[in-house]
């Protein structure tokens, strides 16, 4: 599979961080009573599959959002397709700017066409611990040349997927493509001898030492989507040291090996996803393979608990591609 980072010199022979991809959500978030928010558009409210009522509840000015509840409960009962369309947008800013002018405000009123709604319900999410500051759930978009410094973004894809060993157990974690990204953008630019930066280095480093969910653990390997891994028979042992005897035995029966191999699908937060190498789809969506159409379990056994990650060539041969001891 195409890695999504890479670090390659440019015409100058200068190191620099190309990406496939896009490192986050197109939409801007900024913040309103301390909480994420952003616009949507009134005419979004009247799309069909669009959870209009709940994103109503959302909406940041409390007076706006009275008021529109009342245009689409009891103004146009419900009926949201007529409610957010031209005619009832337009219906929307008449009454708005009679409430205006009753309360005497002599100011043309602007007509709305959006409005800001929270991106998470404020009532339903903690603040720090002694801290009244509230716990962003986005990411704050860093960036040297900006026209605002209090953007967030909703990150896209995750990057890597870690497998680490601590106390004879293994713990799992993962990093973003934004926050990989990142965190190589800002290794590159502190190493002073460019030519000894090293990507899988720091990623390594960052589990290892950096990140408070697995520090001082040790990282066996690591796994992005597309690569395969070998998970053993039930009482399998697994040769990993080259030195041993048994090693190119076991790893060149290919006839045997294959049987157990299986490819990365997908992970988020401390799960993953494996398909079986020789599978190429799902003929039942959902029910060959399961909801996720791909396994976490086989056997009744945790394959991120027991899989190795594996390396192959391009003549099908295979070995252990970690940092084994």
């Amino acid at each position: 599979p195409k890695d999504k980072l890479l670090i390659q010199p440019d015409k100058s022979g200068k190191l620099q961080i190309k990406i496939r991809g896009q490192l986050h959500e197109g939409t801007l978030y900024g913040k309103s009573q301390g909480v994420e928010a952003y616009r949507i558009p009134l005419s979004k409210f009247a799309g069909k599959k669009f959870a209009t009522e709940k994103t109503i509840e959302k909406i940041t000015n409390s007076y706006l959002r009275e008021l529109i509840i009342v245009h689409l409960k009891k103004d146009y009962d419900n009926k949201k397709d007529e409610a957010f369309s031209a005619e009832g947008i337009l219906a929307l800013n008449k009454k708005l700017a009679e409430k205006k002018n009753k309360k005497g405000e002599t100011a043309s009123h602007t007509p709305i066409s959006s409005v800001k709604v929270f991106y998470r319900d404020p009532t339903k999410i903690k603040k720090k611990k002694d801290e009244e500051e509230i716990e962003d759930a986005l990411q704050k978009l860093d960036r040297s040349k900006a026209f605002n410094d209090s953007l967030y973004v909703k990150t896209g894809d995750n990057y890597m997927f870690a497998v680490m060993e601590k106390a004879g157990n293994r713990i799992f974690d993962l990093i973003t493509f934004f926050d990989a990204a990142n965190l190589l953008k800002e290794k590159l630019k502190e190493e002073t001898d460019k030519t000894k930066f090293n990507k899988e280095q720091v990623l390594k480093k960052y589990f290892e030492e950096e990140n408070k969910v697995t520090k001082s653990a040790t990282l066996l390997f690591t796994l992005k989507q597309g690569d395969p891994v070998y998970m053993p028979s039930e009482g399998e042992e697994i040769i990993i040291n080259p030195e041993s005897s048994l090693y190119e035995a076991f790893w060149s029966n290919k006839e045997e090996r294959t049987k157990n191999i299986y490819y990365v699908t997908k992970y988020s937060g401390k799960r993953i996803y494996f398909i079986k190498h020789d599978i190429a789809d799902s003929i039942v969506k959902g029910k060959e393979f399961g909801s996720q159409n791909a396994y976490e379990i086989i056997d009744g056994m945790s394959i991120k608990n027991y899989c190795i990650k594996l390396k192959v060539d391009r003549l099908g041969n295979i070995s252990p591609d970690g940092y084994y001891k």
